[in-house]
């Protein structure tokens, strides 16, 4: 008997409802975690793409001046026209794309192009204007396994936008 009073008086175990508690916050903050790092995977790959659309921009501007500095900018343009997936040309299509119908301070109307590169174009040997154009202003070539898309500003001669992914298989205008 005494022996039964001495277990009871010096219990220091849990009990069920303790223990459910417990595992009840841990699963809450697992899931938390799981969330949070879930959303930091998804900016890290976001800032990841933005990085690489930057060297695609900047490579690609780089050979355009490059293009208009040896005095062949229009026979590049003339050329990455050919192979464009998309034109905005008229007032009406740039409007409805956002963009602005005013001319600019040298009363210059603005003509725009696109061009787009699938995911693995760049590995399939292909050959593509925008792939040729941009290639020797790229460090890391593992950027053009990526699908990107680049639209240009004809008149000025100049990258309007890009847009980068390092997961889509590719990309579509409009």
């Amino acid at each position: 008997m005494k022996r039964l009073r001495y277990v009871k008086e010096n219990n220091s175990g849990f009990t069920l409802i303790e223990m459910l508690v417990v595992i009840l916050i841990m699963s809450i903050m697992l899931g938390l975690a799981a969330w949070g790092a879930t959303g930091w995977i998804l900016h890290s790959e976001y800032v990841k793409n933005e990085g690489q659309a930057q060297v695609v921009y900047f490579g690609a501007q780089s050979a355009l001046s490059n293009a208009q500095a040896r005095g062949v900018l229009e026979n590049v343009m003339r050329r990455l026209e050919a192979e464009s997936v998309a034109h905005v040309t008229t007032d009406a299509d740039k409007a409805a794309y956002g963009l602005d119908v005013s001319k600019d301070n040298d009363k210059k109307d603005h003509d725009y192009f696109a061009l787009a590169i699938s995911k693995g174009d760049y590995n399939s040997g292909a050959s593509n204007a925008l792939i040729d154009l941009i290639e020797p202003y790229i460090f890391d070539k593992d950027t053009l396994n990526g699908t990107y898309f680049i639209e240009f500003d004809k008149t000025a001669g100049k990258v309007y936008s890009v847009f980068y992914s390092s997961w889509s298989p590719a990309v579509s205008y409009g």
